[in-house]
């Protein structure tokens, strides 16, 4: 897998592989 969770298309979640901060991008 990639660097990254993906999630329902709803919502996803990954790692910022630069900063190492945790990325949620929600799509409503």
């Amino acid at each position: 897998m990639s660097k990254g969770t993906i999630y329902p298309s709803e919502s996803l979640t990954f790692k910022d592989a630069r900063t190492g901060a945790e990325i949620r991008q929600v799509t409503t």
